[in-house]
């Protein structure tokens, strides 16, 4: 019994466990005619450099500090509070959703569809779009996915962690891994993802 005492009192001694990020939030809690301040820092005394609609929803969250929620404008890491921010219930899953993936030097970019149609592009106007395959979670980790074309010829590997596209100041929270199979041999292109609403 006394053992069962100090398993219970060391799970309330624990924090809970962290929310995976990213994921879609709408916000809530406000009137319609009210906005929510976006900041330059996690704090009330952050600079006030932008506003969402009472009404925005489908806004992609990459972090969270102290009560504030980390998303992205105009470019660059933004917080917004916590407080007045509502998570999409299943919004963090990695499959059966949108993703916007790019990657720099050489620039590519590769929406995902619901339907899990790959569509790759790069900025020369060169298209290929790939059907859909299987996707797969991993076995032994949550935050890690394989999304591929019914061909096989396209694979994206989709990680839950913080990415860099290296050219710029946004957070991303999804790495990827894009491999292509052509006839002229493979290619292996890393970049960062987003969630889409």
């Amino acid at each position: 019994m006394r053992g069962l005492w100090a398993v219970m009192i060391l799970a309330l001694a624990l924090p809970a466990a962290a929310e995976d990020y990213p994921a879609l939030y709408d916000v809530d809690g406000l009137a319609p005619n009210v906005s929510l301040n976006i900041r330059a820092a996690p704090t009330v005394q952050g600079q006030d450099i932008g506003d969402l609609s009472a009404s925005a929803s489908g806004v992609e969250v990459t972090g969270a500090q102290d009560g504030w929620l980390r998303i992205t404008h105009e470019g660059g890491p933004a917080w917004v509070s916590a407080r007045y921010m509502r998570r999409q219930p299943g919004s963090e899953a990695l499959l059966g959703r949108p993703l916007q993936c790019s990657g720099t030097e050489p620039f590519w970019s590769l929406q995902v569809g619901a339907d899990g149609q790959l569509t790759f592009r790069t900025p020369e106007g060169a298209e290929t779009a790939f059907a859909a395959g299987d996707s797969i979670s991993s076995a032994n980790r949550s935050d890690v996915a394989l999304i591929r074309s019914a061909e096989g010829t396209a694979q994206l590997l989709v990680s839950r962690r913080a990415c860099s596209d290296g050219m710029s100041d946004i957070i991303y929270g999804l790495t990827s891994d894009l491999l292509l199979e052509a006839p002229m041999g493979m290619r292996l292109l890393s970049g960062c993802c987003s969630l889409m609403p």
